[in-house]
């Protein structure tokens, strides 16, 4: 009989860590952009960065809101990440204005001039789905609830 090994035994062991920083000029104008597109977002100028082992580069990016900001602007909640480098085009949100608004949305692409923006937001009485193209509505669906 043959004893089973460890997998995890001589594997180094990789250390995660993460920063507060401030958005960089080219973060704020592309998530300016993706608000411009959904105006039930906003963006904050402080981030946390995720870093894996001895990566230059954050894997995640969580944008950090001060509470009191949430709750001037009526959000239960907000999400926001993007992964890897902003020119990436990856990012996902979701958030709550309590029933007056809740919805989520994500973002892909090759980089931040070529990308599509799906976004669903949900009211009392309807949900809007629209989808983003560089910038230009190519669809907006409303269905009553």
């Amino acid at each position: 009989m043959t004893a089973c090994k460890d997998s995890t035994v001589n594997q180094p062991k990789i250390d995660s860590y993460s920063k507060l920083d401030s958005l960089t000029t080219e973060e704020k104008l592309f998530l300016n952009k993706i608000v411009s597109e959904n105006e039930s977002l906003i963006i904050s100028n402080q981030v946390e960065r995720f870093f894996e082992g001895s990566d230059s580069l954050p894997t995640v990016n969580r944008l950090v809101f001060p509470k009191h900001l949430l709750i001037d602007k009526g959000y239960v909640y907000l999400e926001l990440e993007f992964y890897g480098d902003i020119n990436d085009a990856n990012i996902s949100y979701r958030f709550s204005l309590g029933q007056a608004d809740t919805g989520y949305g994500s973002v892909s692409g090759n980089d931040t001039s070529d990308y599509v923006h799906t976004y669903k937001g949900c009211g009392v009485t309807a949900c809007i789905t629209a989808v983003y193209s560089n910038g230009k509505k190519i669809l907006e669906n409303e269905e009553l609830r």
